[in-house]
């Protein structure tokens, strides 16, 4: 109970994630297709779809300062209903090693993704792609099941 009388919503965990795909390709191709519209797109799909201004195809297309908001962008669930507004944001880039992109979401507390990619040996053709992810939404599905309002 809060000091109102009225019962406190739990405060949700940070969840993490982390994902590790051996790959058999250099890390330059690498980069530009993880750091690509398209190659963003193919790996949102079909669930997500993600929008961008007029012109960009990728973060090569951007003047990058480090914690400024690149551009804003608008998720669509299954590519067809709005369901999120982000400013798209880096928190660290090095360019053909990975970023970790930190932006603000209107449906999470906290959204950061960091993309790294690792070489078995200097100039080799395999590479492992990790991905760690921590969000916190701002409210979980289970509130919404229980009747309670995102």
């Amino acid at each position: 109970m809060t000091l109102s009388g009225r019962q406190a919503r739990p405060v949700e965990a940070i969840e993490r994630l982390e994902f590790r795909s051996r790959l058999r390709v250099a890390r330059e191709p690498l980069w530009q297709w993880i750091t690509s519209l398209k190659g963003i797109a193919a790996e949102m799909r079909p669930l997500l779809g993600m929008s961008a201004p007029p012109g960009i195809r990728g973060l090569a297309d951007v003047d990058i300062t480090v914690g400024v908001p690149l551009f804003s962008c608008q998720l669509w669930l299954f590519g067809v209903f709005p369901i999120d507004h982000l400013e798209l944001t880096l928190r660290s880039m090095r360019p053909g090693h990975g970023f970790v992109e930190q932006s603000p979401m209107k449906l999470m507390r906290l959204w950061r993704h960091e993309r790294t990619i690792v070489e078995s040996a200097p100039g080799a053709v395999d590479v492992e792609l990790v991905d760690q992810l921590e969000f916190q939404p701002v409210s979980s599905p289970r509130h919404a099941v229980a009747g309670r309002p995102f």
